[in-house]
């Protein structure tokens, strides 16, 4: 029974990790591979919402400055036509502040806009890098199992 024992032990000695824990290595890697590849398609779905926001926030900016320019227009329109009565007088004062209050609102879709910029950039900046998992490192990870002299990946299966 000894003899037996010695050399089952002195075969494995021989042939290195078990296929289990070869297997087990690569389920480990597969996992961690799936993982990575479902937080990328997360970044990416973040990514694509930043973006429509952003454009989104620019349209708005465009339709504000359209609006301020028509006002604009509006104002200089009645100072052409009436001079200074006291209804133009009204409607000039009423035109002066929807104009500051496209102003006010043009402001604030900038500083949305540049927060969404920035939101993006730091996205960009914290995502991980899904170069480093990729199957070049898997064949390295491979390459690092410590096999035994003379020993092959058929001769793990027939164990």
């Amino acid at each position: 029974m000894t003899l037996q024992k010695s050399f089952i032990k002195l075969k494995e000695t021989a042939l290195g990790p078990k296929y289990e824990v070869v297997i087990e290595q690569d389920r480990d890697t597969i996992r961690e591979m799936k993982q990575r590849l479902a937080e990328a398609e997360k970044q990416l779905q973040q990514a694509e919402t930043f973006s429509s926001q952003r454009e989104e926030e620019k349209r708005e900016v465009e339709v504000l400055r359209r609006k301020i320019e028509q006002t604009d227009a509006d104002i200089e329109a009645i100072h052409d036509e009436q001079g200074s009565n006291l209804e133009s007088g009204a409607e000039l004062r009423r035109l002066q502040q929807l104009k500051k209050n496209y102003q006010t609102d043009l402001e604030n879709k900038k500083k949305e806009l540049d927060s969404l910029t920035k939101k993006q950039e730091t996205e960009k900046k914290n995502k991980p890098r899904l170069t480093d998992s990729g199957p070049a490192s898997l064949q390295k990870k491979v390459k690092q199992t410590p096999w035994k002299k003379g020993t092959t990946k058929q001769n793990l299966w027939t164990t």
